[in-house]
């Protein structure tokens, strides 16, 4: 009897490199941030753009399109700030006080 291996989405995230799950991670945020604006757009109906997202003969699409689009917009925003903001921590020498940067 053979022993079957899961491939999870957990164990897809362990085996990532670090760099790639921290820009993945603040993809993910910006995304999240994105769906937040496009829902409050459409729950505002500011400038009437609401409601012609939602009466449009193809309903889902403009919607998908401006949530993927500023997802991409903030997601690129959220990974370069999450970069720039990183700690000196990871930027040290350990055999000295200052930074070498």
């Amino acid at each position: 009897m053979t022993t079957r291996r899961r491939y999870g989405l957990r164990r897809l995230i362990a085996w990532m490199p670090p760099h790639v799950r921290f820009l993945g991670l603040h993809a993910l945020v910006g995304f999240g941030l994105a769906s937040v604006f496009v829902a409050a757009v459409i729950w505002s109906n500011a400038f009437g753009l609401g409601r012609l997202l939602l009466d449009t003969a193809l309903h889902p699409m403009p919607v998908l399109l401006l949530w993927f689009f500023t997802g991409l917009t903030f997601g690129s925003v959220q990974m370069g700030a999450a970069v720039m903001f990183q700690n000196d921590v990871l930027f040290r020498d350990p055999d000295e006080d200052e930074p070498f940067y």
